[in-house]
């Protein structure tokens, strides 16, 4: 049975992470009819390892090989595979949108005056990041932190468990 059959709807966002979350919420006060589809399970986000490991390894789904025989996984969930990203909070490609007569920028500084968007304090760098940046210095690269989507003020120093969903 097909339930959408009939239905008529103004826009329909692929996704209900923050992304999709956030453009939901501005068509809704638009009084837009919106279908958001996703892919995810909807199992509430735990932070154990062994959540994170079924939620980013199933094969053809979440992981994915080249021809080099290189694992690529993403995870899947609903309105939370940033957990998978660590929350990163990247802008989106203005110049792509606006060839197509559309200025997200205004949403954009609105979503965040509402997030916690903001690079992480020195403290909260885990080890292994750490490690990568000290080693990219030493080369001679720029490392630049990249903005998250983090109430920092409740992460713990060395905790770790982002990718795994905060506890």
């Amino acid at each position: 049975m097909n339930i959408f059959k009939n239905d008529q709807f103004d826009v329909i966002i692929v996704g209900s992470g923050p992304g999709g979350g956030s453009v939901a919420n501005e068509l809704s006060k638009r009084e837009w009819k919106t279908l958001i589809l996703e892919k995810g399970c909807g199992e509430p986000i735990k932070g154990t390892a062994t959540q994170a490991v079924s939620m980013a390894t199933l094969p053809g789904k979440n992981l994915h090989f080249t021809q080099q025989m290189v694992g690529l996984m993403h995870g899947t969930t609903v309105g939370a595979s940033s957990v998978f990203y660590y929350a990163c909070a990247f802008d989106p490609p203005y110049e792509m949108f606006q060839t197509y007569g559309i200025d997200l920028r205004p949403e954009v500084d609105e979503a965040k005056q509402e997030l916690p968007v903001a690079p992480l304090s020195d403290d909260l760098i885990g080890p292994a990041a750490g490690r990568i940046m000290d080693s990219a210095k030493d080369l001679g690269y720029a490392w630049n932190k990249i903005p998250k989507i983090v109430y920092q003020s409740k992460c713990r120093p060395n905790c770790d468990k982002c990718v795994m969903g905060c506890p």
